[in-house]
């Protein structure tokens, strides 16, 4: 009996990937980006943290192995723009008692690599899409602006070392690596998608939420997020 149920498995199974098609092609769109941010700083430390979204760009190529039920398998690997803008006010540092404004735009490239599972749904000419799986994503170079300067300066006496630093912006390319005021190459996460195929040409809304803390700060954590708007042309569909 149960050599039986092992023959008819996998004769189904056979038959299944017999009727699997698969497909490539490559997908582009567009990204709008952020970070949230959680405070974690000490009790002589307080921050007030926003994030504002910015646009930017993804250009790759994507895969497509879809079962004869309707699901399948998207792996995609794509360039990957993540860009923010964060602003940040501080006050009551150590035995000072002073508002700081701090404001840094940073442009991140990443090599994103999604494995999405896939359903379709049939209507006729037009299938409706829905897509949910891991990413991974891997920093490949960035840039950032900083800008910081003292509002007003409520108690204490700063020395003249601590008020240059805030006399000028600041341009660096990000350090990734493990010290404090740099960020983790890695990041990994889960992404959502719906969208719709008409031909060869899926139309998709994406939405990442990263789960990995990439700051090595010990003032606070941060984590990427992300909404998308793609198109992706498949050959062999």
């Amino acid at each position: 009996m149960k050599r039986l149920v092992l023959i008819e498995l996998a004769v189904l199974l056979t038959a299944s990937y017999a009727q699997a098609q698969f497909s490539f092609g490559a997908r582009a769109g567009i990204n709008i980006t952020q970070v949230s941010v959680v405070d974690k700083s000490a009790k002589d430390l307080t921050v007030k943290e926003n994030s504002e979204m910015k646009p930017g760009i993804q250009l790759g190529v994507v895969g497509e192995y879809t079962f004869s039920n309707g699901f399948g398998i998207q792996p995609s690997v794509f360039f990957y723009m993540h860009r923010y803008e964060l602003y940040r006010i501080a006050g009551t540092v150590g035995a000072l008692d002073l508002i700081i404004e701090h404001r840094e735009t940073s442009n991140i490239n990443y090599l994103q690599i999604p494995v999405n599972a896939q359903y379709k749904l049939g209507l006729g000419k037009i299938k409706l899409l829905f897509q949910a799986g891991p990413y991974l994503g891997i920093a490949l170079n960035g840039k950032q602006k900083r800008e910081s300067h003292i509002i007003e300066i409520i108690r204490g006496n700063p020395d003249d070392e601590y008020l240059k630093f805030f006399e000028h912006p600041k341009n660096d390319k990000i350090i990734f690596g493990t010290e404090d005021r740099e960020l983790k190459r890695l990041d990994y996460g889960l992404g959502l998608g719906a969208g719709v195929q008409l031909g060869n040409i899926q139309t998709v809304i994406g939405y990442n939420k990263g789960l990995v803390n990439l700051s090595n700060s010990s003032w606070y954590s941060q984590k990427n997020i992300s909404f998308s708007v793609y198109l992706a042309y498949l050959f062999g569909n």
